[in-house]
């Protein structure tokens, strides 16, 4: 099917784009940090963090977003970024700072597994979208489906551990 292919693409492309568009901005963040601008001094140090702190961090951001761009180790960069931008939420909310301060990290956290998620199929069967709250069966989910097959259970995921016999 020619069409599915022409998807496929554009899905991967808009991938790209986003994911190049979050690495901009988290190379931009990381950058300044190396820097310390006056901005980034005072929003560090009303987050509660002392000056000396500030290079360590952008440090630890600019690594893992250069984990995100390989292709080979976006993955292990995406979950990274995740617990980085988990820090970040908690040192906003920590210091009182605005709604907007504290969602934005958890925005972007999304939008870097949204980037993934266009890009690479293997993520989208990691974290599968469903619609309607219906419990998986093997059909939608590989784990069930081979917990099933190990327990030769067809009919969907093990309820119980297996019970040893004490003979």
């Amino acid at each position: 099917m020619p069409g599915v292919n022409i998807i496929a693409r554009k899905r991967r492309w808009g991938g790209y784009i986003l994911s190049g568009l979050i690495t901009l901005f988290l190379l931009m963040d990381g950058i300044m940090k190396l820097f310390k601008p006056a901005v980034v001094v005072q929003s560090t140090r009303q987050l509660g963090y002392a000056e000396s702190t500030i290079v360590g961090i952008g440090m630890i951001l600019l690594g893992c977003t250069l984990l995100y761009i390989i292709p080979r180790t976006a993955v292990l960069g995406a979950v990274l970024l995740t617990a980085y931008l988990g820090g970040a939420v908690a040192s906003n909310f920590r210091a009182a700072m605005s709604p907007f301060n504290v969602l934005f990290p958890t925005v972007l956290g999304g939008l870097i597994w949204a980037g993934l998620w266009l890009q690479d199929k293997r993520v989208e069967e990691l974290l599968p979208l469903r619609s309607g709250l219906s419990s998986p069966t093997s059909m939608d989910c590989p784990a069930v489906s081979a917990a099933a097959r190990d327990s030769g259970n067809s009919a969907g995921p093990v309820d119980s551990a297996p019970v040893r016999s004490s003979n």
